[in-house]
């Protein structure tokens, strides 16, 4: 553990200005290292408790791949490919308290446990590890991936158990009481994300195969595959009750995907939003565009599972997505460096956020407040308050 040297200020806090054309924002001061700076533009009332609507974290030397809350969303952890993860407060000065050092590679993912206690990442070094937050320590090494690891879940319920995807074609689950995989689930192709379902009997994947696949962990079977994705899945999200899925790819495009246990009453309804949201969509639909996602419709009705929504975006690859807690709301990173928020009862895009000067990476919506987190590979974070 490190901890990081402090001003006597502590945080920036930058004052807003009007400019003659308009509401604006002043020049930013220069990069300090893990420090806050905040953004006050002139709008509407705060409907949260950050120091200010937008707050930039400063101090990563490296591209941030990575960035969660914790669950009192108190604090959030980052990772990033100078191999370190930092810890910030989330109110205040939104200062760096604590560096965790241990990883020989980039860190590709990061993961609370449901008290809050414990932290795991994942790396190109082909390890996990899972730290203690409350003293800043690695207390577990997770070994036996044979190539890079790309994304970690933790367990909802019951006891504390992990799964990690890789490189190597795995996803592996692990009992923090052993000291090797409890179970290997093998794949085609790699896998890029991983994810436990409300009940965590089940493990979801995403990888190269372009498919989205749903696991039994008491037969390690694949129990059904959600078919429609044309490119790479980078991340895999579940609603706060459950029952959806949100993935998004390297085919510009978010999916939700019902999970529910199938129901006769499920079919029609999710037939006419897959068709409403892809024409809401803004995109001109030719005909045999039009004629393979009805195909591909089909094919997900016939197999008693359904995309809810299509979202087509003239942006580029699709990067790390997540949920809100009360569902409405969806959003993902994308290489264009911006972060777009859609309606997911409309299935229209609600923000398109701008401020990112390279790759947004990684986003995450605060447990309890609604406040966006993103992080880019313009080694900067943002925290930014929406209405």
């Amino acid at each position: 553990m490190a901890f990081p040297p402090r001003s006597q200020q502590g945080g920036i806090l930058v004052p807003h200005q009007q400019y003659a054309g308009g509401q604006g924002l002043i020049p930013l001061p220069p990069q300090q290292h893990g420090l806050a700076t905040a953004l006050m533009p002139t709008g509407p009332p705060r409907t949260t408790s950050l120091q200010a609507p937008i707050m930039r974290l400063l101090g990563h030397q490296g591209e941030v791949y990575t960035s969660k809350f914790s669950p009192t969303g108190s604090t959030l952890a980052s990772g990033s490919f100078e191999r370190l993860i930092f810890l910030w407060n989330v109110y205040g000065d939104c200062e760096n308290y604590c560096v965790l050092k241990g990883h020989q590679g980039a860190i590709m993912d990061l993961n609370y446990s449901t008290d809050g206690t414990m932290l795991f990442s994942v790396a190109t070094d082909k390890l996990g590890a899972v730290w203690d937050v409350e003293v800043g320590a690695r207390v577990k090494k997770l070994k036996g991936h044979s190539s890079f690891v790309n994304s970690v879940s933790s367990s909802q319920r019951g006891s504390q158990i992990i799964a990690t995807g890789s490189d190597d074609g795995t996803a592996r689950v692990w009992d923090l009481r052993s000291r090797f995989a409890s179970q290997n689930l093998n794949n085609t192709y790699q896998i890029t994300s991983v994810l436990f379902n409300s009940t965590s009997d089940q493990l979801i994947t995403g990888g190269l195969d372009n498919d989205v696949k749903v696991w039994d962990l008491r037969n390690e079977e694949v129990l059904y595959t959600l078919a429609g994705h044309n490119d790479t899945i980078t991340s895999l999200s579940l609603s706060a009750n459950g029952h959806y899925i949100a993935s998004n790819g390297m085919d510009n495009t978010v999916r939700i995907w019902d999970v529910r246990p199938f129901t006769q009453d499920q079919h029609a309804f999710m037939f006419m939003c897959c068709v409403i949201c892809y024409a809401a969509c803004g995109m001109r639909c030719f005909t045999s565009e039009l004629c393979y996602i009805i195909n591909v419709v089909l094919n997900l009705i016939i197999n008693s599972f359904s995309c809810l929504f299509f979202v087509c975006l003239l942006c580029q690859n699709l990067l790390g997505c997540s949920w809100s807690p009360d569902g409405r709301l969806v959003a993902a990173g994308s290489a264009d460096r911006y972060v777009y928020v859609w309606d997911t009862i409309t299935g229209h895009i609600r923000y398109k956020l701008p401020g990112h000067q390279g790759s947004v990476n990684d986003v995450d919506f605060h447990p309890k407040e609604p406040i966006l987190l993103s992080c880019s590979s313009d080694k900067t974070l943002y925290l930014g308050e929406l209405q």
